[in-house]
């Protein structure tokens, strides 16, 4: 699996928000420090903010913050709001997608590959990812 550009930038853009002692900053400041382009970096926010993530304050003195504690928020979360659902609908053997009432015999196993992908991103969240990546910055 190869996550796309997409949740890679809002991944990166979540864990510097929560890196922040108040969570949040400033678009511009956060796509200088993640090396992104700041207008691909404000359509990310906006997906995010509208899966109840992040919120956006426009204006001179606007910015982003974290919608909740970043331990509120998964892996999962973030993936699923700029992605969609964690999904494998595309049939592997027949063309198409596979058909509910005669499904292929790889279908019941990229299902579980797909709740066992979403479960474990579910388990990790972005409180956790901030202290390992503090802890990565002290000892190197």
């Amino acid at each position: 699996m190869r996550l796309s550009r997409q949740s890679d930038y809002a991944i990166r853009l979540v864990l510097d928000l929560a890196r922040q002692p108040d969570h949040s900053g400033d678009i511009k400041g956060v796509a200088a420090r993640q090396g992104a382009p700041a207008p691909y970096l404000a359509k990310i926010a906006q997906a995010l903010a509208r899966a109840g993530l992040v919120v956006a304050t426009r204006g001179a003195r606007g910015g982003i913050r974290l919608a909740r504690p970043p331990a509120r928020i998964t892996l999962h979360d973030v993936v699923e709001a700029v992605e969609g659902p964690i999904v494998y609908n595309r049939c592997l053997l027949w063309p198409g997608e596979c058909d509910p009432s005669r499904p292929c015999p790889l279908h019941p196993v990229l299902q579980g590959l797909a709740r066992a992908v979403s479960d474990h991103l579910k388990s990790i969240d972005f409180a956790h990812l901030a202290s390992l990546h503090r802890g990565s910055e002290e000892g190197g």
